[in-house]
């Protein structure tokens, strides 16, 4: 005859309170456990997408002014006789008293009188912005737990993206100290592609994370470079013979010099704040996770998107009062 043994005798024994109670415990049990921070990732990412978004406009600016201040620069080095190199002997062929042309032509030069793309340094600024969101796709698809091989693409997109801007990067001006951070993390990230572990790769991953704060913390030491581009023109018109007869005249070209201040001064501070949200969102991958990493990071996060869709408004209506 078929007798129960002890453990079915209470395993039928127990009813729902008492299975209750062992789900209980083991939720206490696992409350410890390190749980991927998944709700954390996307709530920096969607912070990340609205200060990359109210960048932009900044930055097809920037584009405007560094390629009006290279054409510039050009044709004073042609009327100096100053180039050197590949480029030596090109000088400015006078027309008449009042205009003329560049003689000969400097491949450096292309990206400033091309109409393709952005300059050097502009194209190194939205790059380096863009990163910051390919880093934290890679951390989300990693703790979504997706399946190895998308991982593995996905990390090697990011390596592949951090090479180009190293090449984008390496020239000179402020857009050059992204290249240190840059060359630091590109081994860190190669590595981690090549893991066929996806614990292995998370770990290896979050290790670059110091760098990508050097490299936010970049894109904010940049802003003097960027500032003085954007009001080069300004600068100019504010000491011209006619501004200098003509108040109002003046008056136009320093509202612009004091709204590109704001402006920069505002994109300074909404990179200090993804800085700081980044912070939370490694700390979230680090520690086990709890309600309170998650309320912090949303609050900050919501925050951070608050502002940037604000300072994206602002600089719309800075636009719309005429091109810089």
């Amino acid at each position: 005859m078929y007798r129960p043994s002890f453990f079915t005798k209470n395993r039928l024994a127990w009813g729902p309170s008492r299975r209750a109670y062992v789900w209980l415990l083991l939720a206490l049990i696992c409350t410890g456990c390190s749980v991927a921070p998944i709700e954390e990732t996307r709530s920096f990412s969607k912070a990340f997408a609205a200060v990359d978004g109210a960048s932009q406009p900044l930055l097809d600016d920037l584009a405007l002014a560094e390629r009006r201040q290279g054409r510039e620069n050009a044709e004073i080095k042609a009327k100096k006789d100053n180039y050197q190199d590949a480029c030596k002997g090109i000088i400015w062929a006078k027309v008449d008293a009042t205009s003329g042309y560049i003689e000969g032509f400097c491949v450096e030069d292309a990206p400033y009188f091309s109409e393709l793309g952005d300059p050097p340094a502009t194209q190194a600024f939205r790059h380096g912005v863009r990163l910051i969101g390919d880093y934290s796709e890679v951390l989300l698809v990693l703790a979504e737990g997706r399946n190895l091989d998308e991982a593995s693409a996905q990390v090697q997109a990011l390596g592949q993206n951090i090479g180009a801007l190293i090449s984008v990067a390496s020239g000179p001006g402020a857009a050059a100290g992204l290249t240190t951070v840059l060359g630091a993390l590109d081994p860190i990230i190669r590595d981690a592609a090549q893991r066929r572990n996806l614990d292995e790769m998370k770990r290896l991953v979050l290790s670059g994370a110091p760098l990508l704060k050097k490299l936010i913390a970049s894109l904010r030491a940049a802003a003097p470079e960027v500032f003085n581009t954007l009001i080069f023109q300004s600068v100019k018109g504010v000491t011209s013979p006619e501004a200098l007869d003509n108040k109002t005249v003046a008056k136009g070209h320093l509202d612009r010099i004091a709204a590109y201040r704001a402006a920069v001064s505002n994109y300074v501070m909404l990179l200090k704040e993804l800085e700081l949200s980044f912070d939370q969102l490694v700390m979230a991958f680090q520690l086990p996770r709890n309600a309170v990493s998650l309320a912090t990071i949303a609050e900050r996060s919501g925050r951070l998107s608050a502002n940037a869709e604000a300072w994206r408004k602002v600089y719309s209506n800075l636009r719309a009062g005429g091109s810089p």
